[in-house]
């Protein structure tokens, strides 16, 4: 690897930003596995010493990244504030939150996922953000007379797991997927199912 030139000198959470934006670059290149913190370090004009002085070692920045995912999918899930939401609008702004470029770096976020749950830290932190996801769209939804709180809770997994794969699938053929449409199919199951209900418990 050719000597680098020292980077000048900056505030440390543009460096931190820094050295988050080129692992996430060459996990999308090389995956997360294949990936070393001189690399990392190298692609900003950094030592891998320097490196250490903002993280401890490589999976200490795969949870900064998927902390920072899962961040920016609250934010949008979170969009909608408004208690007794339409699950049509709910999904819509999930399926919003779940964005990814190209293939190549559609096939690195899962990756960066799959390698990341097999760190038991940060498999306990997603598991903790993805039933605050559900707590927090169960909260948002209108309520469905007769339905239980599991019932709900299910509904909220089926929302979230229908948000992720339309995503994938999207990646795969973007002009397949539109959201308004799959959002009004959804609202029309759930409506469906709030009539059949209501049919059932006269």
């Amino acid at each position: 690897m050719k000597k680098i030139r020292q980077s000048p000198k900056l505030p440390a959470e543009q460096r931190r930003r820094q050295l988050l934006e080129s692992a996430h670059r060459l996990f999308s290149e090389k995956g997360y596995r294949e990936t070393s913190t001189e690399e990392i370090a190298h692609k900003v004009g950094l030592t891998k010493g320097a490196l250490y002085f903002h993280f401890k070692n490589k999976e200490d920045i795969l949870f900064e990244l998927i902390r920072i995912m899962s961040c920016s999918f609250q934010t949008v899930v979170g969009a909608i504030d408004d208690k007794g939401s339409a699950p049509g609008d709910l999904l819509k702004n999930a399926l919003g939150g779940c964005r990814y470029g190209p293939p190549k770096e559609f096939r690195s976020v899962l990756d960066i996922w799959v390698q990341a749950l097999r760190v038991p830290r940060i498999r306990k932190y997603i598991n903790e953000t993805h039933r605050q996801r559900i707590r927090e769209f169960c909260r948002l939804i209108k309520p469905a007379p007769g339905w239980s709180r599991r019932d709900l809770e299910q509904f909220a997994v089926m929302a979230f797991a229908l948000a992720d794969g339309l995503a994938a699938h999207r990646v795969l053929d973007t002009k397949m997927v539109n959201s308004g449409i799959q959002a009004r199919i959804f609202q029309g199951l759930y409506d469906s199912a709030l009539s059949r209900r209501n049919r059932t418990s006269k």
